[in-house]
Order: structure tokens, then C-alpha cells, then sequence
């Protein structure tokens, strides 16, 4: 690579790519999951005063009930799709904690500059993984698959990228370049380069101001999907109390205390989940221009000219050649192959069916009829 690029399992175009189809992927999951939903509605509507047309319903319930099956075969491979990301992000920023806590050498970088250049790489990968994983989580409570691993999974990631992205934009003393000579720069130059031996002044400023206001959205998105998932089972304790204990009483005396409750409960209850609503609504505009804004900044040109395409020879040999593919960038450019590879089964084959190697013998995946809607469960075979 070039002197001024950075290491190829930070900066290389396997894990640049796996950067890019990260926030890629949540984009299209959330586009796509809308677009279904979108069609299903309008399909199942019947405007008022329309003839009933027996084969037009037919059709039309057969498009609702693919686009239900697709839905369905989408909320499944985004749960493996959170999953892998948080996988994923929990092992690079553990890496990244540790490197950016040594003395650098972990970069084989022989500049200052590679080592600026490999700290603001994985400042604004560890600022996306906090919005894709908020993201992420986020289509999955909306979807209504709440999941205690899940979450909490997420919420470790999290933690990991949010500690990561402190260390970049701070300035850190400890880390040099690879073999750093002690003599001074020679006064008639030679071969001696500048950016060898001059420190860089690596702005924080502008990134920090782009990525602080989005990271903190995404926090306390995500700490109110966490809160509200806690909290459901002490809503439910609550509202059994509610339901059970405190009954309107027959005595006159208490009566109107007990009425005037019942006001406040009937006045303040609608009131919250419309903010709620408006809050959902705020929040996913705010998510989903994030992942807009930190696909923009990842492929921004000062990344671009750290990848090995733009200073490689233009014929795919030398390029293969010149790319110093790496184990860890293989690993990094497939790491999102199985959950796509899930969601194409579950797709073509329906959930169900496609979760059967799920379950050795002898449990096996059944469809049960509650008479509301039709589950899976496991039983014997």
C-alpha cells in the first residue's frame, strides 16, 4: 500500500467494503420492510362505494398473503442480520480498544499520517455501528420481535463502539510509528520523509460535531427501546394490580376520589401514546438520515484514496496483486453472507420451513391453528 494509505485490515477494500454494505443492508432492510408493509395495507383496503369483483380479491389477497410471507422471511433475516453485526462490531471494536491502548505497532504504520488515517477510519466505523445497530434494533421492535438476547447483544455492541469512537477523538500520545528513527531530520533532506518524523494536527473538531449530535439520537433511541422492553413485564404486573385491587368502591365516601382517578388515568394515558407516536416517528426520521449521513462520510474521497483500487494498475491482475488481501479481510467481506443467505431460504422456502434444520430429532416444526392466527411450535415427533 502506499505510505499514505493505512492497514489493510482497517483501511484494506475488504473491510471497507464490509463498512459500506453494514450501513447498505439497513437502508435496504428498512426500505424494503416499508415498501411491503405499504403494499400490504393498500392491497387489504377497499375503498368505500367499490364493486366487489370475486377474482380481483382473489388476486389481490394472494399479493397480500406474498407480501406477508416476504415480510415475515425479512424480520427473520434481520434478526440473524443483528446478530452478525453485533458480532461483528464487538470483535472490531475490541480490537480497535486494544490497539488504539498500545504503543500502534498493531497498525504497521511507518508514518504519523497512516496512523491519523487508520484513527479516523475507525472513529467513523465505530460511529456507524452505533447508528446500525441502533437502527437495526429499532426495525426489529417495530416489526414486534423483542428479543432479551438480542437486546442485549445490541446494547454491549454498542457500548464497545461508543468507547471506541471516545478514543479516536481524543488525541493519543502513545501510539508511533513502526521503527521511528531517533536522529533528526536531515537538513538537506535525502531520503528522509517529513511524515516520518512530523506529527499531523488530526482535526476532531468537524467530525466530533457531525457524529456527537447523531450518536447521542441513537442513544437514547436505544435506551427507550431498552427501557420499554424492561419495563413491559412491570406494565403488565401493574395493570393486573390496577385491574384486581383497586376496584371503584360502593362507599360514597370513597367514591369520588376513585372517579376523579379514573379522570386522570383516562386523560393522561391517550395523551402519552400519541407523544409516543410522534416520538417513533422523530426518531426513525432521525436514524434514517444517520445511516444517510455516515454512508456519505465512509465513502467520502479522503477514504477513498486510502484504498488500494485507486493507486493500484488498472488491469484486475495487478490489482488482485497489488491489493495485499489479507485473512482478516476475506473474513471481513463474507462476515454478511449467512444472514443474507437466510433470508433468501426463509424467502423462497416461508419461515417455517426453512427453520426446520433448526431442530434435531426428534422435535420437528408444526403449524398450530389458535383460531386468532397461526403459529409454530415444537413437539416430538
Amino acid at each position: 500500500m502506499a505510505n499514505t494509505g493505512t492497514y489493510a485490515d482497517i483501511g484494506g477494500i475488504g473491510v471497507y467494503a464490509s463498512y459500506i454494505t453494514q450501513v447498505a443492508i439497513v437502508l435496504a432492510a428498512w426500505l424494503y420492510s416499508n415498501a411491503l408493509l405499504f403494499f400490504t395495507r393498500r392491497s387489504t383496503s377497499r375503498k368505500l362505494g367499490q364493486d366487489s369483483d370475486q377474482e380481483h380479491d382473489q388476486q389481490t389477497n394472494r399479493r397480500a398473503r406474498k407480501a406477508k410471507l416476504q415480510y415475515s422471511a425479512l424480520v427473520h433475516g434481520l434478526v440473524e442480520y443483528q446478530k452478525a453485526q453485533c458480532y461483528f462490531t464487538i470483535t472490531l471494536q475490541g480490537a480497535s480498544m486494544l490497539a488504539l491502548s498500545g504503543d500502534g505497532t498493531i497498525f504497521e504504520a511507518v508514518t504519523y499520517s497512516q496512523i491519523d488515517s487508520a484513527i479516523s477510519l475507525l472513529g467513523d466505523v465505530a460511529a456507524t455501528a452505533v447508528v446500525c445497530l441502533t437502527f437495526g434494533l429499532y426495525i426489529l421492535h417495530k416489526a414486534r420481535r423483542r428479543s432479551e438476547y438480542v437486546t442485549t447483544t445490541t446494547l454491549v455492541a454498542t457500548i464497545f463502539a461508543l468507547v471506541t469512537w471516545i478514543l479516536t477523538r481524543t488525541k493519543l500520545g502513545n501510539l508511533q510509528p513502526r521503527a521511528l528513527p531517533n536522529t533528526n531530520l536531515p537538513s538537506c533532506g535525502g531520503r528522509a520523509t517529513p511524515l516520518r518524523f512530523c506529527h499531523t494536527d488530526r482535526s476532531v473538531v468537524l467530525p466530533t460535531m457531525i457524529e456527537a449530535p447523531l450518536i447521542a439520537c441513537c442513544l437514547s433511541l436505544l435506551l427507550f427501546l431498552v427501557g420499554k422492553q424492561v419495563t413491559k413485564p412491570i406494565s403488565k404486573l401493574y395493570a393486573r394490580y390496577t385491574q384486581t385491587t383497586q376496584k371503584p368502591s360502593n362507599d360514597q365516601h370513597r367514591l369520588p376520589a376513585r372517579s376523579s382517578t379514573l379522570n386522570r388515568q383516562s386523560s393522561f394515558y391517550p395523551a402519552l401514546t400519541k407523544a409516543l407516536s410522534y416520538y417513533h416517528y422523530a426518531a426513525e426520521i432521525i436514524v434514517v438520515l444517520a445511516a444517510i449521513i455516515m454512508l456519505i462520510r465512509l465513502i467520502n474521497p479522503d477514504y477513498l484514496n486510502m484504498i488500494w483500487f485507486l493507486n493500484s494498475k488498472p488491469t484486475v491482475f495487478h490489482d488482485l496483486q497489488d491489493s495485499q488481501w489479507s485473512f482478516g479481510q476475506i473474513i471481513a467481506v463474507t462476515i454478511w453472507a449467512p444472514p443474507l443467505i437466510e433470508y433468501v431460504r426463509c424467502a423462497i422456502k416461508g419461515v417455517d420451513e426453512a427453520n426446520e434444520h433448526r431442530f434435531v430429532a426428534p422435535y420437528r416444526v408444526v403449524k398450530v391453528n389458535t383460531g386468532l392466527s397461526s403459529g409454530t411450535s415444537q413437539e416430538p415427533s
